[in-house]
């Protein structure tokens, strides 16, 4: 029996959340007035994007696979799937906590936890200088890229968050 390469299983986990995604975001109210965006309109539209994207990725690593270009992909390491099982864990804890941390607390300590975790598990370990900037850039990523998501989502589609 052979086993699909780590690329392959990744690239189609990857198409499988955002069909679920896009099903999700679907169910989200829509807006009483026709025309208008209702809360599921950004999510779908930025997923509708990417699944074209993704698509290509995987038509790109089917033919590398066939073509036997990466050959030395041996499936995931024990330590990538260890990866792989810290971020959902910290994905779970992220949507458990949501409604009573709120958005902000909970959204900047979910992406920066799962950075570190992605650095930690799944490249090569910095030097031990490079953790003091790995953790500061992690923080700083975090804050702004959930002040910018709060900031869109609040002013520009005016929905509230917990």
């Amino acid at each position: 029996m052979k086993v699909l390469p780590g690329r392959l299983i990744f690239d189609l986990v990857l198409l499988a959340i955002l069909g679920w995604g896009i099903a999700q975001a679907y169910a989200l109210p829509s807006t009483p007035t026709p025309g208008q965006l209702g809360a599921g309109s950004f999510p779908i539209t930025i997923m509708l994007i990417a699944v074209p994207f993704m698509l290509v990725v995987l038509v790109q690593d089917v033919l590398a696979l066939t073509h036997g270009v990466d050959s030395s992909d041996g499936g995931l390491t024990a330590v990538q799937l260890l990866g792989i099982a810290v971020v959902t864990i910290l994905l779970t804890g992220y949507v458990a906590l949501f409604e009573r941390l709120g958005f902000l607390i909970s959204t900047v300590t979910f992406l920066f936890l799962a950075m570190l975790a992605c650095t930690h598990f799944l490249v090569p370990a910095p030097e031990e200088r490079a953790w003091g900037r790995l953790i500061l850039g992690s923080l700083a990523y975090a804050v702004a890229a959930t002040a910018a998501s709060f900031f869109v989502f609040s002013l520009g589609f005016g929905l509230t968050f917990p």
